[in-house]
């Protein structure tokens, strides 16, 4: 993972095409980890899971800088994180509970591939709202 997202920021940065980098390495997440339960390839899906799933972290955490202006970045990143921190506290116990409840293992794979997708949704949403604002001022 370490080195898939050092190596997207770079392909991102070249390419100047973000977004549909961002879009395809969820896309290869989500596919990764849907096929996981019905193939003897698990070990490969999910290396190609860290390598290709987890690549565009760096590409998300750049938004945060196109988000706001620079003098207001440093209280923004700590709204980030914090929100951040937030949403994913709870993940672990919601994939935990699903398969509890279930006795499936299955729904905790889909529910990771759900959070994967609203990434994907919520980069849209963000870049149509930055389209429709003023951008920010270097003041």
């Amino acid at each position: 993972m370490l080195f898939s997202g050092a190596m997207c920021g770079q392909i991102s940065d070249r390419l100047r095409k973000p977004d549909a980098i961002l879009y395809c390495c969820l896309a290869g997440g989500i596919t990764s980890l849907l096929l996981l339960p019905w193939t003897q390839f698990a070990v490969g899906l999910s290396l190609l899971f860290g390598l290709i799933g987890m690549a565009p972290a760096g590409i998300i955490m750049a938004l945060t800088t196109q988000a706001m202006a620079p003098r207001r970045r440093a209280f923004g990143i700590g709204v980030f994180f914090s929100s951040y921190y937030l949403v994913t506290t709870p993940t672990p116990w919601i994939a935990g509970w699903l398969f509890d409840t279930t006795g499936i293992a299955y729904w905790p794979i889909v529910f990771a591939a759900a959070l994967f997708l609203f990434t994907g949704i919520a980069n849209a949403v963000f870049r149509y709202v930055q389209g429709r604002l003023p951008k920010p001022t270097n003041v």
